[in-house]
């Protein structure tokens, strides 16, 4: 008579040893798998130290520039503050090529050669020979500080004619006439005299444009403008 209660008990108690056994193993996965995760993480972490802090061929680079700063100081005066950036010459002849300033700075450079760049200047530095090939501005602010000077000389030449106002401020936008003639195919009558390496200032504001000469310093020629624009 309780055999079939006996029964029933007996089911119900290996369901419950069967639950506490696939909780068991489910916790004892999820400890494994919780493991695992964390060993790949700091295998993960471990190589990536190695790469960028361990790295022999970055520490090697960072060596070498290390040295060359240290050359560069006994030599000349540098920022005892400032942490510069340093590169190497690669293909001098494309630097050269590049533009005029470019062609002086590194007139003197070789392959191999070490350019250190500060705030406030550049320099070209030869290690095998310990010596300093180039000191001074870099190309980009040698051209900015020319830019600027040509500027000033321009809006001076047309105040001094009387084409801008003495308390005029606004800066022209500067060119370089590479080809005359097509400049005269143009305009023949305002392009006229104008010779190569002439520059053309344009002031958009005032609506003037002029020829000016820098090997004379002085305003070839010229006149107003208008901007069309197109509906």
């Amino acid at each position: 008579m309780n055999e079939p209660g006996f029964i029933t008990k007996l089911q119900r108690n290996e369901k419950d040893v069967s639950k506490k056994k696939s909780t068991k193993r489910n916790s004892t996965l999820g400890r494994f798998l919780g493991v695992k995760s964390l060993i790949i993480v700091v295998i993960l972490l471990q190589i990536l130290i190695a790469f960028f802090i361990i790295n022999p061929i970055r520490l090697y680079g960072e060596t070498i520039a290390r040295q060359v700063i240290n050359e560069i100081n006994k030599q000349t005066f540098t920022n005892p503050n400032e942490i510069p950036i340093v590169d190497v010459v690669t293909d001098p002849e494309i630097l050269r090529s590049q533009n005029a300033v470019m062609a002086e700075v590194y007139k003197d450079a070789k392959a191999g050669d070490y350019i250190v760049g500060y705030s406030d200047k550049m320099i070209i530095y030869r290690k095998d020979e310990k010596r300093i090939i180039y000191e001074g501005e870099s190309p980009g602010a040698i051209i900015s500080n020319t830019q600027q000077a040509i500027a000033a000389n321009i809006i001076a030449a047309a105040r001094e004619k009387e084409i801008l106002t003495v308390d005029n401020s606004e800066i022209p936008q500067v060119s370089i006439v590479n080809n005359p003639d097509e400049l005269r195919n143009l305009n023949s009558e305002f392009y006229l005299n104008v010779k190569e390496n002439d520059l053309l200032g344009v002031f958009p504001t005032n609506q003037v444009i002029l020829i000016y000469r820098p090997s004379l310093g002085e305003i070839v020629n010229y006149g107003g403008y208008q901007v069309v624009i197109n509906p």
